[in-house]
């Protein structure tokens, strides 16, 4: 959870608190900075299947320490930057960072500890993402403004630093070290026969889906596969081209930026109970469907606030929006584990990982390129309400994929 503060907070988050600061200082454009958001996504999503295929390797522990260290460096320098393609350049190595600290070495820990209560496991832990959301940049912009984005870079390398290397060098375990006592701890049934035999029938399909173990060459032989991959890449283009544009866009309608910075801040706080509410349903119901729900309530907060004129309205979004908006990094990971199980899940969800950063930074930079060429985001607001409806059908209809269920 401490991994998951940082990583949306100071990494992602953050980014919509500095943007005019810095185009002040710089001179630069909605678009220029969009680029550094472009190349920190793509950059995440690049070294996303890297990360997977380590953490297998040396444990999740090593990556999570070694990430710590390159996310403080990487705050630390943009502190110090003077040229655009500084931002460019201290952003590929920041998202090596962040990688290393973020969804694909936590969804594989969770994987490894919890099998019945994954989704709310996932979403408790990912609750850390909203609390980052609503607690860092409120902070940020009153730090920014009394003394100066550069100071407000150097107290991130810090804090990820001091939060970070003590909790995960106690804490941190890729896997129970007794598997026989892990149901001790909650982390499989111990109902009982006739407990388990309940809700095996509760459900059954369900659990066939988690038990198939896919490799890595037959998932991708797969439709739903790449269908999984698509939505994500889709949903996420919607989810942070609006979210990283929510502080510009509000200031524009004439709100102030603290109040602004709140509303983003509320925003992700607010996707702490969607993360939990969404993480409990797809422990009961087929995540695809869950799924649906989740990214047809995202395209109706999205238009809410396209057709916000007061501040009721703009609230609503708020909440709509962010409770939505924070089942998506819940029910990716269990989508690809129900669909594929575990045998290939690392290198399985790093891939699909890669299609969600992508997705992350191609979203805020098409806000941005629209804004410029039309002086509004309502264009881009209104493709990113397609988007998220077309993928809502999508994975809905979306067909399981039949395989034998003990791929040895």
């Amino acid at each position: 959870m401490a991994a998951m503060f940082i990583l949306a907070g100071a990494g992602w988050y953050s980014f919509g608190v500095f943007f005019k600061p810095v185009m002040s200082d710089f001179g630069w454009s909605r678009t220029q900075v969009s680029v550094a958001i472009f190349i920190l996504g793509m950059g995440m999503g690049l070294f996303s299947p890297v990360v997977g295929r380590l953490t297998d390797q040396w444990g999740a522990r090593t990556i999570l320490l070694s990430g710590t260290v390159v996310t403080g460096c990487g705050f630390l320098f943009l502190s110090i930057m003077k040229e655009l393609w500084h931002y460019y350049a201290i952003c590929i190595f920041l998202a090596l960072g962040l990688t290393a600290i973020g969804v694909v070495p936590i969804a594989i820990l969770i994987a490894n500890w919890f099998e019945r209560r994954r989704g709310l496991a996932l979403g408790i832990t990912t609750v850390g993402i909203s609390l980052g959301a609503l607690v860092l940049p409120p902070i940020l912009e009153r730090l920014i403004v009394w003394m100066g984005w550069r100071f407000a870079y150097i107290s991130l390398g810090g804090l990820t630093c001091a939060l970070l290397l003590p909790v995960i060098s106690l804490i941190v375990r890729t896997r129970p070290l007794c598997p026989i006592s892990s149901s001790e701890v909650g982390l499989q049934s111990n109902k009982g026969e006739e407990a388990l035999s309940q809700d095996a029938n509760r459900s059954k399909p369900r659990r066939q889906l988690q038990e198939a173990n896919w490799t890595l060459q037959s998932a991708f032989k797969t439709p739903v596969f790449w269908l999984v991959m698509i939505c994500t890449y889709g949903i996420c283009v919607a989810t942070d081209g609006t979210l990283l544009h929510e502080v510009n866009f509000l200031t524009d309608q004439g709100v102030s930026a603290t109040l602004s910075a709140m509303a983003m801040a509320l925003t992700g706080g607010i996707g702490g109970i969607g993360k939990v509410v969404f993480g409990l349903m797809a422990d009961r119901f087929q995540a695809k469907y869950v799924a649906s729900v989740c990214f047809a309530l995202q395209a109706v907060g999205l238009l809410l606030l396209m057709n916000a004129s007061t501040m009721p309205m703009i609230w609503l979004f708020v909440v709509v929006f962010g409770i939505a908006m924070g089942g998506v990094v819940t029910l990716i990971p269990l989508l690809v584990a129900e669909y594929f199980g575990l045998k290939s899940f690392s290198i399985l969800f790093g891939i699909v990982h890669l299609a969600l950063m992508f997705g992350s930074a191609s979203g805020p930079l098409l806000s941005g390129i629209i804004f410029d060429a039309t002086q509004s985001y309502n264009w881009a607001f209104t493709a990113f309400v397609a988007i998220q409806l077309i993928s809502a059908i999508a994975i809905c209809i979306g067909r399981t994929p039949k395989k034998e269920l003990d791929v040895r």
